[in-house]
């Protein structure tokens, strides 16, 4: 649980063994950390950004079972990803919801339909459920006005699921926290600390105060995703990874509305790309090209990918205004593959891969789904320096959320109330304690609270405004220009609830809005290609 979180306090733990050193705050090392600390260990989790910085809130948001596998011919990993979302969706279900997906089609894919229909026929079998079925052409445009009818044969659909991927990795995180782990965002690894034959510790820079840590642990987890091999090779390890970005952009309802995902072939190369509903607005991706750029610096959407996004969207929906005057945002996050030499990118495999290097236990690839299997992997492969690991024989649930009903002197409606529900989770009703009643009304044109930046603010670790406004909450993606409307106000609540003067607030405005601009902005003229 968030409520009361005081990283000064934590900070004043760290002087102790841990069973446990997780480096990494993206899905996997939440992962890792939320299953950790659920066995009893006790473990501290060092994010060199914020929370989630990376990957885990550039991602396009699915919790999917894994199609694409199947098509790949890995029944494995098609069948732990099926699985996983049924337990996350029975688990967390307003953290993770059920999404449609529509396939139209065309004329042009005729020849396809019966190995679509059969593919998805399997998908179902592998997750016992029936949701795929198919419709005539007339229903699908009845659904969806405004696609494209010439050529349209009929329509198939399935289902997958959504999330916040960056309140995925907090909620796994603040349980994490319920069991007596320590999360730290701005806490870079410097170096290793060598003993004997072994490692047995990290030292560590605490970005918020610039002061150097020295933390021991039996095992050190390194789950840094794409910065993997970086941090492998502190330790004298190696890695070999494949860094590939996938960009997306995002429109109004209004500019392009979808009732649900929409999935088609993109004219240019054949690749699945996709349109869907989030958070009141439409996303739009996704690409997968190589990323030869400064992996510490946040990648960005370039021109070419917009193109490419724009023209596979003018195929299906040519009635769609989609141009740069019409992009609310951009962003693009970078998959962590692990690197076999395939000459498409969209073809290298998208397991997960483990590397122990005297006590460095090296987890990365795999995919948002799947994150407690890779945790429990990691773990296994960890347990040699723990002594073992009888929780691994367990199957406890990785979200324990009791269940709420909507206070009877709320103004929210239920379906208010469930969003907060999968945004905070356990910490819901300690959240409306909070609230002021006055701040219980909506930003702008979207589903925030006003209430919800005072709670990030007070107890979700926000060092920077762009913490706050592109991860906690995703105002900076929903609202023109990354939400500028509204910073003198959110600004306000900042200066209240974290102490900033007047030369900080200036500070903190100037960096995020430039930040913004550089790379999540639809200016692409610097853009890197």
């Amino acid at each position: 649980m968030w409520k009361g979180y005081n990283r000064e306090n934590y900070l004043q733990e760290l002087d102790r063994e841990f069973d446990v050193i997780v480096i990494g705050g993206g899905i996997t090392g939440a992962g890792v950390l939320r299953e950790a600390s659920g066995m009893g260990l006790k473990t501290c989790l060092l994010e060199k950004r914020d929370f989630a910085w990376g990957t885990s809130s550039w991602s396009s948001k699915m919790v999917h079972g894994g199609l694409r596998y199947l098509k790949q011919g890995d029944i494995k990993l098609t069948l732990e990803s099926v699985w996983e979302r049924k337990r996350l969706l029975k688990e967390a279900p307003e953290l993770i919801r059920p999404l449609d997906f529509l396939i139209p089609v065309y004329q042009e894919h005729a020849s396809q339909r019966y190995l679509m229909q059969t593919g998805l026929f399997l998908y179902d079998l592998l997750a016992l459920q029936w949701k795929h079925k198919t419709c005539s052409a007339s229903n699908l445009l009845h659904k969806i006005p405004n696609l494209e009818s010439r050529g349209l044969l009929q329509g198939i659909s399935f289902q997958d699921a959504l999330t916040d991927d960056s309140r995925l990795v907090m909620a796994l995180l603040g349980q994490a926290l319920g069991d007596g782990a320590i999360p730290l965002n701005y806490c870079s690894v410097e170096d290793v600390i060598h003993e004997k034959d072994r490692i047995a510790g990290v030292m560590a820079l605490d970005r918020a105060n610039n002061r150097y840590l020295d933390i021991r642990g039996r095992v050190i987890i390194n789950a840094t995703g794409v910065w993997a091999d970086q941090v492998c090779q502190k330790a004298g390890g190696n890695i070999p990874l494949r860094p590939l970005r996938g960009s997306h952009f995002v429109v109004s309802s209004e500019s392009l509305q979808v009732p649900c995902a929409v999935t088609f072939f993109h004219p240019e190369d054949k690749r699945p790309i996709f349109a869907f509903p989030w958070n009141g607005v439409t996303v739009v991706g996704t690409t997968d090209l190589d990323h030869a750029h400064d992996l510490n610096s946040p990648p960005g959407m370039s021109r070419r990918e917009f193109e490419y996004l724009q023209e596979g969207i003018k195929q299906i929906f040519p009635k769609a205004e989609i141009s740069e005057k019409n992009i609310i945002s951009t962003f693009s996050g970078i998959r962590p593959v692990v690197k076999t030499n395939m000459r498409n990118p969209s073809k290298e495999p998208r397991k997960h891969v483990i590397q122990d290097y005297q006590g460095m236990v090296t987890v990365t690839g795999g995919k948002l789904t799947t994150f407690r299997l890779i945790a429990r992997d990691a773990l296994k492969t960890a347990q040699k320096y723990l002594g073992g690991l009888p929780g691994l024989k367990e199957n406890p649930a990785v979200f324990k959320i009791p269940e709420f009903q909507v206070p009877p002197d709320t103004k929210l409606s239920g379906r208010d109330f469930d969003r907060l529900l999968g945004r905070y989770c356990t910490d819901t009703p300690s959240f409306l304690d909070q609230a002021n009643p006055e701040e219980l009304e909506f930003i702008e044109n979207t589903n925030t609270l006003w209430a919800e930046i005072r709670w990030c603010l007070r107890n979700e670790a926000v060092n920077h405004l762009e913490d706050l406004l592109l991860r906690r909450t995703r105002l900076g993606l929903l609202l023109p220009r990354g939400g500028s409307s509204v910073l003198d106000p959110v600004l306000d609540i900042c200066r209240q609830e974290l102490g900033w003067d007047p030369e900080m607030t200036e500070r903190e405005k100037e960096a995020y809005l430039k930040l913004w601009e550089d790379f999540y902005s639809p200016d692409f003229e610097n853009r890197q290609a």
